[in-house]
C-alpha cells in the first residue's frame, strides 16, 4: 500500500472499545484489546493518510458470531428494551458499511469509528 500510496483498511472493533459494558472480569481483555484497536486505527490514519492510505474501523453492538451467541440470550432481553432497533443484527449488516468504507464513496473519510449497534450507544 505504502509503495503504490493508495490502501484502505478496515478494523473490526467493538462498541466495548468505546464504553464500558459491566460484563465481568473475563471481559476486561477484550474490551482492552478493541479500545487499542480504535487508538491504532486513529494512528494509522493520521501517519498514513499523506501517503494515500486511509485506515477506518467498525465497531458492531451486540450481533449473531461464534463469539456472541452464547452471551446473546442474555443481552438479548436488554437490547429489545432499550435498543432503538430492538433486535441482536445479523453478520450481513456489516458488509454495507465494509463496502463503503471500502469504496470511492468514502474517499474523504479516515480516521474514524463508525458504529453499527442499533442505537445501543444512544441509548
Amino acid at each position: 500500500m505504502l509503495a503504490r500510496q493508495h490502501g484502505r483498511i478496515i478494523n473490526i472493533a467493538s462498541v466495548a472499545g468505546l464504553q464500558s459494558l459491566v460484563n465481568g472480569p473475563h471481559y476486561v481483555g477484550y474490551a482492552a484489546s478493541k479500545a487499542g484497536l480504535i487508538g491504532l486505527t486513529r494512528e494509522l490514519a493520521a501517519t498514513w493518510g499523506r501517503q494515500g492510505i486511509r485506515v477506518n474501523a467498525i465497531a458492531p453492538g451486540f450481533f449473531h458470531s461464534r463469539l456472541a451467541d452464547a452471551a446473546i440470550p442474555l443481552a438479548e432481553p436488554r437490547i429489545k428494551t432499550y435498543n432503538p432497533i430492538a433486535r441482536v443484527g445479523s453478520p450481513g449488516e456489516l458488509k454495507g458499511v465494509a463496502v463503503f468504507l471500502a469504496a470511492d464513496a468514502s474517499n474523504y473519510i479516515t480516521g474514524q469509528v463508525i458504529l453499527v449497534d442499533g442505537g445501543g450507544t444512544i441509548s
